[in-house]
């Protein structure tokens, strides 16, 4: 337990040394090549596969936004693979899945929904009953929506080196800024999750 602490604190300790520094890469390099990105799948389609068949060991970290949400983080051999995240909001969510290789954030993917306000909004309850199913959860697959974000991300060490990011299921032209910020949020998140988990026995 005690190695485990100091791994986490150390851990801890390197993210906020890089959390002030900025990404700018959005192509894979010489040094991440196509290979890299290959090896990143192979791996979280693994993870994936354990997840289906019931293989990990879940803790659970409820209450993360006040209209729910919570983060699930997932062991396997006693070392954490997984983090899922997902932060409710009031017509919507966000959610970030972390994939983790000998401790180290390697994969993340980021989805976000909004649900589009009617043209009438006196009839708002009406419109979100119509798009719900019998328990009162909105099919975001069926309501029309404001926001449909889908950005994948590939990580070396702790530098987001790769990614891809869709609106509406089309791509997003890449700019440093939003990447280096996309980034900073990534390790952000990461960090804030892994300490939600330590807590838990």
């Amino acid at each position: 337990m005690k190695k485990t602490f100091r791994l986490t604190i150390a851990f801890i300790l390197t993210l906020n040394c890089v959390l002030g520094q900025a990404a700018l890469s959005t192509k894979a390099s010489k040094s991440t090549s196509d290979s890299d990105i290959k090896r990143i799948d192979n791996y979280r389609l693994s993870i994936d596969s354990k997840l289906s068949s019931k293989k990990l060991t879940e803790k659970f970290f409820p209450n993360m936004s006040a209209l729910g949400g919570a983060v699930y983080g997932y062991y396997a051999d006693k070392k954490l693979v997984l983090i899922k995240t997902q932060f409710n909001a009031e017509a919507g969510y966000h959610s970030i899945n972390f994939y983790i290789l000998n401790d180290t954030l390697v994969y993340a993917f980021e989805k976000e929904r909004q649900v589009k306000d009617p043209d009438n909004k006196e009839d708002y309850e009406a419109y979100i009953k119509k798009y719900s199913d019998k328990k009162g959860s909105i099919d975001f697959n069926k309501i029309p929506l404001s926001t449909c974000n889908d950005n994948v991300y590939y990580l070396n060490d702790i530098y987001l080196f790769y990614c891809q990011m869709k609106s509406f299921g089309k791509k997003i032209k890449l700019i440093e800024d939003v990447v280096a910020d996309k980034n900073k949020m990534l390790l952000k998140h990461y960090k804030s999750h892994i300490e939600e988990l330590f807590t838990i026995k």
